[in-house]
């Protein structure tokens, strides 16, 4: 990994003249994070949760366009265009955070900065998706981004392309997955491209001279949502009530009890068991087996991957449990882009946005025959329907703001509790210690006195000026220890209503075709060859990935292994394979053996 001696290596390729031209930036920017922002940014804040990361496994002939020196200076281009990035987050009031972004004002602060952020290194036996899931959190409120670079060509024979991974790792209040794939191939546009390092030092150049007049903070995606004011005041306060009986009537129709089988997690566990363990598991088809099944299922009334996965989970999960409850519908959840409902901006902006809404998908826990062919179309016919509902809805855009508020009070909610058990602890520490050194001092207190009483018994008849001076107060020992973490007093929460259960069996972020944000052709020299996305995870959660890269289907499971019961997550998973297998391929091992299967233990 390089180290700040590597920045004088850097600096030498550059003109003195270049690196100290200054450009008079405006002062700092901040703004207010967003409502859906803030519900990102609130639970992150202790271990990262859904912290993301996007891993590309590439081949290349021409390793020098992925030195240490040039991805650094293209950092500092990117970061420059998409501030976000580059800001951190502070805390403004009791209930306010602000994205502050004070701009690089020379060349060389740019490249110092960047290259704070961006890691290359000889990988030997680091699992970086791995290292990023489950060791200590690499991010922070002043870490928002970072980029690591790792070549892996130990063995390579000649005539081999040079192997790279590379990892881009941003928390998830600055963007979405849409974000990180675009700036990932933005970063492959300009690697792959004909500047030179020096060429591309003489961008940045350009790039921060023509930024130097102007606010590049870019708005959040809720202000982009909300329509323009051309409303009375009284046709907007009804457009929200309105909004929020749609919100409220959409979740009312969201019913279903099935969840995944949950393990006990033992009371006072150290702290190597209180850390997560996230595992990915990867199935990636061929391309033939993908066109196969893109084929089959456009067949099917135009269905396809985004449709077709909810079906085989269902029916994945179903086989799976005996002892079922039939009655009881499976509830998933998923999220949309709202990027095409985004207001367009006078000037054009990053794309780094957190534009997205949600919606669920509610099916059946029972399979009436054994033809799961019909089960499987009829099903996935179903989510297409209520995909399209929720996609076409007019309360689209209404519904998500009233949601994103609703995530915001229920963030702000917990991470006041958060704060104040976190404040007990702290306390509690601060008692042990001082209790620990109130003790060690009367410990040592008392063997002076006991010396000292010694040495007056001995010296009684000779030194009588002792026996009149007054005596040393006595140390005042704690009456009580500590409270424990049982007896520590926790907030009382009201108990909600009785209301019919509306617990999400699993999440499916359905990516769609990858093939049309990477613009291979801009890039002819770098191969990739395969993606893991996804992110830091809570105690317990699971989310389904699908996508298509270069013409292949891979479908992902990443879920948090302690907090869920290992073998049934595993039976549920090669259930789904099965089930594709069936279908697809009239075959259940198909779903396992055709295409590469690539399981991924992450651990620390």
């Amino acid at each position: 990994m390089h180290d700040d001696g590597s920045l004088n290596n850097i600096f030498s390729i550059f003109s003195a003249e270049s690196l100290a031209m200054s450009y008079e930036t405006t002062d700092a920017v901040s703004r207010a994070l967003s409502s859906n922002e803030l519900s990102y940014y609130l639970p992150s804040r202790a271990t990262g949760v859904n912290d993301m990361y996007l891993h590309h496994r590439l081949a290349t002939f021409e390793p020098h366009r992925f030195d240490y020196q040039r991805i650094v200076v293209i950092w500092a281009i990117l970061t420059g265009r998409h501030p976000l990035l580059d800001s951190a987050v502070r805390k403004t009031s009791q209930e306010t955070y602000s994205f502050c972004y004070d701009a690089p004002s020379t060349v060389d602060e740019a490249i110092v900065r960047a290259s704070q952020k961006v890691s290359f290194f000889e990988k030997s036996n680091i699992d970086l998706v791995a290292t990023y899931l489950n060791g200590p959190r690499q991010l922070s409120a002043s870490r928002l981004a970072q980029l690591t670079v790792a070549s892996d060509n130990s063995g390579l024979a000649p005539g081999q392309p040079s192997q790279f991974e590379v990892i881009l790792c941003t928390t998830h209040y600055v963007g979405d997955g849409m974000a990180l794939h675009t700036f990932m191939n933005e970063f492959y546009c300009v690697i792959g491209g004909a500047l030179s390092t020096e060429e591309l030092i003489n961008l940045l150049n350009t790039e921060m001279q023509d930024r130097r007049m102007q606010t590049p903070f870019p708005v959040s995606a809720e202000e982009r949502l909300i329509p323009a004011e051309v409303d009375s005041q009284a046709k907007q306060t009804l457009k929200k009530v309105v909004d929020k009986v749609a919100f409220r009537n959409s979740v009312s129709r969201s019913i279903g009890s099935q969840v995944l089988p949950r393990a006990p997690f033992p009371k006072n566990a150290p702290p190597e068991e209180e850390a997560i363990k996230t595992i990915v598991s990867t199935l990636a088809f061929s391309k033939e087996d993908t066109d196969r099944i893109v084929k089959i299922s456009k067949a099917q009334g135009g269905l396809g991957v985004a449709h077709f996965l909810f079906a085989a989970v269902n029916i994945a999960w179903i086989r799976s449990k005996q002892g079922l409850n039939e009655k009881e519908p499976m509830l998933f959840y998923s999220a949309l882009s709202l990027r095409n409902s985004l207001r367009p901006t006078v000037t054009p902006g990053s794309y780094f946005h957190l534009a997205l809404g949600y919606y669920n998908i509610t099916l059946p826990s029972f399979l009436l025959a054994s033809d799961v062919n019909r089960t499987f179309w009829h099903r996935s016919k179903s989510v297409k329907a209520q995909t399209l509902q929720a996609v076409k809805s007019k309360f689209l855009v209404g519904k998500s703001l009233v949601e994103s508020d609703e995530r915001r009070d229920r963030a702000i909610h917990w991470a006041k509790i958060d704060d104040a058990e976190a404040a007990v602890a702290t306390a509690a520490i601060k008692r042990s210690t001082a209790l620990a050194s109130t003790s060690s001092a009367a410990a040592e207190w008392a063997m002076e006195e006991e010396a000292a009483e010694k040495d007056i018994d001995s010296d009684s008849d000779s030194d009588s000026s002792m026996a009149g001076s007054p005596a040393r107060p006595a140390v005042a020992l704690p009456l009580t220890a500590p409270p424990t973490p049982e007896q520590t007093v926790k907030p009382v929460i009201a108990a909600a209503p009785a209301t019919p259960s509306n617990s999400p069996f699993l999440g499916l972020s359905l990516l769609g075709n990858l093939d049309f944000m990477y613009q291979h052709a801009q890039f002819p020299s770098i191969d990739l060859q395969a993606l893991t996305t996804g992110s830091r995870q809570r105690r317990g959660a699971s989310l389904l990935f699908g996508y298509t890269l270069k013409g292949k289907l891979s479908i992902s499971l990443s879920w948090e292994s302690k907090g869920l019961e290992t073998e049934q997550i595993e039976k549920i998973w090669k259930g789904v394979r099965e089930v594709l297998g069936e279908v697809f391929f009239q075959d259940p091992i198909r779903g396992e053996g055709e295409g590469e299967v690539r399981r991924c233990e992450c651990r620390v």
